[in-house]
């Protein structure tokens, strides 16, 4: 329902060329939506984005490729909004080809080529794709989890 006396004086006021000041809780309702935003981000940033820092480069294991069976290998990993699935072919005691089956990610597609990386020197141990760490970081974790058990069971 609107107030027709309120909007009259609004409208005279307007004529007018009057200043018109409006109510201060529109201002209160501001201030205290934009202190949930960042407290919101601040919680994200304490809580949620350290899982992005618990994968490093330095906590890859090297895989011994030559214990390795010919064949498939499926693996995946997730950290903060990112995730890979993958499939590691390994033939003749070489990563022959990696199958990216999934990569959910935020703004990560060219971290996919860090599979070539790995494909080019048989490791995990190579440089990630600057800004887009963290998918290039799930994406190698993902293949290490398709290699680490057969490497253990080889």
């Amino acid at each position: 329902m609107v107030n027709t006396n309120n909007t009259q004086l609004l409208i005279k006021s307007i004529v007018r060329g009057e200043t018109i000041v409006t109510p201060k809780k529109p201002l209160l309702t501001f201030l205290v939506l934009s202190t949930a935003v960042v407290f919101f981000t601040v919680l994200v940033g304490m809580v949620l984005a350290p899982e992005t820092i618990r994968i490093a480069p330095a906590d890859f294991k090297d895989i011994d490729i030559s214990r390795i069976p010919d064949g498939t290998y499926y693996g995946s990993a997730d950290a903060f909004m990112t995730r890979a699935n993958v499939a590691v072919r390994v033939e003749d005691q070489q990563i022959v080809r990696i199958d990216l089956l999934r990569h959910a990610h935020s703004n990560g597609e060219e971290a996919e080529a860090v599979l070539d990386r790995v494909i080019t020197q048989q490791c995990l141990k190579v440089d990630v794709v600057s800004g887009a760490t963290t998918s290039s970081l799930v994406l190698l974790k993902a293949v290490e989890d398709a290699l680490r058990d057969e490497e253990a069971d080889g």
